[in-house]
């Protein structure tokens, strides 16, 4: 995963699971669309990672970096990564279909029930 190159036109996830002596904590790191001009890593946005118990941790951090500037820490296990897709639809044309899809066939449904 560290030497993974990263689309600047896709916006990436990554959830975190920090341990503290209250329990733990999970938090989610955005990397947005068009923060970089160019493919990059995870070397550039500051993170350099290690396995320690079959988990992938955090294990060091660039001091001037942006992991380091959005908040993350040494130590923190990354449960999950995430990538947008660009091959999915819009939600925007999808949702709406969808509905008009539930709503006539509920309504279908609704008929039936009354004969």
């Amino acid at each position: 995963m560290q030497k993974l190159s990263f689309e600047p036109n896709k916006e990436i996830h990554i959830k975190i699971t920090r341990k503290t002596e209250y329990g733990d904590r999970y938090k989610l790191f955005v990397i947005n669309k068009e923060s970089y001009n160019q493919n990059f890593d995870l070397n550039e946005y500051g993170i350099s990672l290690a396995e320690e118990k079959k988990e992938i941790t955090v294990d060091k951090l660039k001091w001037n970096g942006l992991a380091k500037k959005s908040g993350m820490s040494t130590g923190d296990i990354i449960s999950e990564f995430k990538i947008q897709n660009l091959d999915r639809p819009n939600k925007g044309f999808v949702y709406p279909f969808a509905l008009i899809l539930l709503l006539f066939f509920g309504y279908f449904n609704y008929r039936r029930k009354e004969n």
